[in-house]
């Protein structure tokens, strides 16, 4: 009763809707794709309950957080096939996987060096991109991680990732811990 006390205070306005006892499909179509994965594994190792609860604690647990880490860049050839299939595709209306990637694949092998050059070019701006991408992602991660331990230290709380989660909720999967592992 204090909890439901407690919502209707914290949802008191008539555009503020209290969150649902379970999540479904329309309600994570929305979020990033880390938290859809970790619903879903919880959805399969539990229930639609056990996996609303879980995301409630891990949406707590990841207030603030900058998601998700930015991808590595494809490789030359990969660029090349990327656009080659583009073209092909706005030529011929389809693209087939298994006859036109051949087709790709035997051009990339018979082009020269100094062709695939401009490929090599593309590439290595996408590396010093995700370079510099990649370094502020960390420090601010970082920043996150230094803060959030800040904050429970002055809460007298828990500050193991491992030990919050086992006080947290009981029955999680080893696969849970990987999403604390950084910080």
């Amino acid at each position: 009763e204090e909890k439901q006390a407690e919502l209707k205070q914290k949802y008191r306005h008539s555009y503020q809707t209290i969150p649902p006892k379970v999540y479904k499909a329309k309600d994570y179509a929305l979020w990033p794709q880390i938290p859809v994965n970790v619903f879903r594994q919880q959805v399969n190792i539990q229930s639609h309950k056990h996996a609303a609860e879980y995301m409630r604690h891990w949406f707590a647990e990841h207030e603030g957080l900058r998601m998700p880490p930015p991808k590595a860049p494809r490789a030359s050839y990969a660029e090349y096939y990327r656009l080659k299939k583009s073209e092909m595709f706005k030529k011929n209306g389809k693209f087939s996987t298994s006859k036109d990637g051949k087709k790709i694949g035997a051009a990339w092998k018979a082009m020269s060096e100094e062709d695939k050059q401009v490929y090599h070019d593309i590439y290595d701006k996408m590396v010093a991109q995700f370079n510099t991408n990649h370094k502020f992602w960390q420090a601010d991660s970082e920043e996150w991680g230094k803060a959030k331990q800040q904050k429970l230290k002055e809460n007298g709380e828990e500050t193991d990732p491992e030990k919050r989660v086992r006080l947290k909720l009981r029955g999680l999967s080893a696969d849970d811990f990987y999403y604390y592992k950084w910080w």
